[in-house]
């Protein structure tokens, strides 16, 4: 993943692997095809925008060459830096490299991504040893050949950054500037910040806070480059109310995860219920096995008999009746019920309870287990119960004891002098202990 840009049908397999084992987990002796109710491009969305943040595989795969573009770039790996270089472009720098050359795949693979770190790198200059005509210093930097004037003098053609200053100092020698690339550069290059240190001048990555890149920075540049819109209508809809109560949910530390995953599939529209899972296959059952009714969100969580007495017999009770319907599943049900001054505690009894009423339905359609509402209601308080048994354990739980300081004398691996021929082996043993330790020596006669 990180030394090969792999092929799109590839990339298309492992995304299908990763998309039917979130719809239906591990399943080694069905081999039928999940359903999948939610665009996988919903999902890979960050969980601010109503997603899940489940990482796209593509991007995953490119900001990890990006990463190791960087490391070359800004010699992170000065050994593996200079091998490139020697091989692919000795005459040249590594933002100038010739395209069509014979390369392995490593390296084309990073010539194929190298655009990006030309969109969104610059050197920060300090020392002003930056190349003028090979680095990217400046927004036009791979255009100041064709901006060189016809009347500048050839014998003293600036090389690198520090050659544009007046002499002895970091300011812009306009004038110098203004002679050979004109009066267009001027305003350009007098824009640069020159930090007041005498360190080497350093690549840094615009989208970063800290300048540098990092696999992580290089997916959010990925990811945000072309932004799909968030649908206002149909199933795909994301009012922001419900935004800000799936935001709410991801913060909330006495919700389990599967809470957490299984409120997101219900207020993206995505959980397998008859009406919605009818629709892909004649065999499945639109009718609520409880009452016969069609099994909708609304009629599931909150008018069905079932989940009605389970709501009412609740403590505090709540009369779901009462509540105002949407034509877009339970969205407007639970923005009724989940207000920004309802506390975590109520939040965590409502998921709770709407999470085994889903396990009460799925009990009498599939195993013929007829739940009553007491058992509901004693399933939602022991869950709870136990939530809070955890928190209050990894809360109270102590802090893990510091590894004692090693206060033996540091192993010394300069051998002696000795006469003669000297044999160097990637295996020692150490004198104390009496155990090898693999190391990187030389072979030397």
């Amino acid at each position: 993943m990180a030394h090969v840009l792999l092929k799109k049908k590839l990339l298309a397999k492992i995304t299908a692997v990763i998309r039917n084992f979130w719809w239906a987990g591990v399943q080694e002796e069905d081999a039928s095809q999940p359903l999948h109710l939610r665009a996988w491009e919903d999902i890979c969305r960050d969980k601010a925008q109503g997603g899940l943040g489940i990482k796209r595989i593509d991007l995953v795969n490119k900001s990890l060459l990006i990463k190791m573009a960087w490391s070359i770039a800004s010699y992170q790996d000065p050994y593996l830096s200079a091998i490139l270089k020697a091989k692919y472009y000795p005459s040249n720098s590594f933002w100038t490299a010739p395209l069509h050359t014979p390369r392995s795949i490593f390296w084309a693979s990073i010539l194929k991504i190298k655009n990006y770190l030309h969109e969104h790198s610059f050197y920060q200059i300090a020392k002003g040893n930056t190349n003028i005509w090979s680095q990217p210093w400046v927004a036009s930097w791979n255009n100041m050949h064709d901006r060189l004037q016809d009347n500048a003098p050839r014998t003293s053609i600036p090389n690198i950054v520090s050659d544009l200053w007046i002499q002895h100092t970091k300011h812009w020698d306009t004038q110098k500037i203004e002679l050979f690339f004109g009066p267009q550069s001027v305003q350009e290059v007098t824009k640069i910040q020159i930090i007041n240190h005498h360190h080497d001048d350093y690549l840094c990555w615009d989208t970063s806070i800290t300048g540098t890149c990092t696999a992580k920075e290089a997916y959010l540049m990925l990811a945000n480059q072309n932004p799909a819109p968030i649908n206002n209508q149909g199933s795909r809809s994301l009012p922001q109310p419900i935004l800000h109560i799936l935001n709410i949910i991801w913060r909330n530390s006495l919700l389990q995860p599967r809470l957490k995953t299984f409120t997101w599939r219900l207020l993206r529209q995505a959980l397998a219920t008859g009406q919605r899972a009818g629709r892909f296959s004649q065999h499945i059952d639109e009718k609520c096995a409880c009452c016969g009714n069609l099994e909708t969100d609304n009629h599931l969580f909150f008018s069905c008999h079932f989940a009605r007495a389970v709501w009412f017999a609740g403590t505090p009770s709540i009369r779901t009746d009462l509540l105002p319907q949407g034509p877009q599943g339970v969205q407007q049900e639970v923005s009724s019920l989940i207000t920004p001054t309802t506390s975590m505690q109520e939040i965590q009894r409502l998921i709770t309870t709407m999470w085994f009423l889903w396990k009460a339905r799925n009990d009498l359609r599939f195993n013929k287990k007829e739940w009553k509402v007491s058992h509901v209601l004693h399933a939602v308080k022991a869950d709870i119960h136990i939530s809070h048994t955890i928190t209050q354990e990894l809360q109270n739980q102590p802090s893990a004891p510091t590894q004692p300081q090693n206060t033996a004398p540091p192993h010394n691996n300069t051998l002696p002098p000795f006469p003669g021929t000297r044999c160097y082996v990637d295996a020692a043993i150490t004198p104390d202990a009496q155990r090898s330790n693999q190391d990187k020596l030389a072979l030397e006669f």
